[in-house]
């Protein structure tokens, strides 16, 4: 092949590559954009939903006071009405209401908005933790059969924000820097299932 003919054939493949890739965003404004309402379901209990949106609540009411206003893609509301119409929520599911009824409701009261994405809007990839509260037994019985580990007393904790304050709100960094092969204590023998999911996706457990 000439290199003529390799010419035409590199910038064949830059303009398929970089013609087809999505062009950015130009501003903030069209990073969200209205949507159709989703479908929502849910198998689990709203109780924590609601509970986050109580801290939800109060955080927007005192943040207010020195950045008054949310922004949704090309749309403007202030942090206290946007409060407001989340007590409603709560107040409406603190009344009683299923879990049904519930995401109901949220379908007809709230807008719903997707973020530009990847290569189509709405793709994102998102990675989630949580504190769960479990069972656990000091003493080994048929449903409490795998040990859930302490955490060994000599882990080093590295404090980020030591190093730039924009990590003032990052938890501590741990890590074991030893060498030797460490024996781990049992904390508490929780069921199986339990330690196959902690395996599969660690998180910070409070037990």
């Amino acid at each position: 092949m000439g290199r003529f003919s390799l010419k035409l054939l590199s910038l064949f493949i830059f303009l398929f590559v970089f013609g087809c890739a999505r062009p950015p965003i130009k501003s903030k404004d069209d990073a969200l954009r209205k949507t159709s309402t989703p479908h929502l379901s849910d198998d689990l209990s709203l109780r924590t939903l609601i509970e986050g949106i109580k801290h939800q609540i109060r955080y927007l009411k005192v943040t207010a006071r020195s950045s008054p206003n949310l922004t949704f893609g090309k749309h403007t509301f202030s942090k206290l009405s946007y409060a407001t119409e989340l007590e409603k929520l709560v107040k409406f599911a603190e009344g009683g209401a299923k879990g049904g009824q519930i995401l109901k409701w949220v379908s007809e009261h709230f807008d719903f908005y997707e973020v530009y994405g990847d290569e189509a809007w709405g793709e994102i990839f998102l990675t989630s933790y949580y504190e769960p509260v479990i069972q656990g037994s000091r003493m080994k019985t048929k449903l409490f059969t795998e040990p859930l580990y302490k955490k060994p007393d000599d882990l080093v904790e590295i404090q980020v924000s030591k190093f730039d304050r924009r990590f003032a709100r990052i938890r501590p960094c741990a890590g074991d820097c030893s060498e030797r092969n460490r024996r781990p204590v049992p904390r508490l023998l929780v069921p199986s299932i339990l330690e196959k999911k902690f395996t599969m996706a660690p998180s910070n457990g409070k037990a």
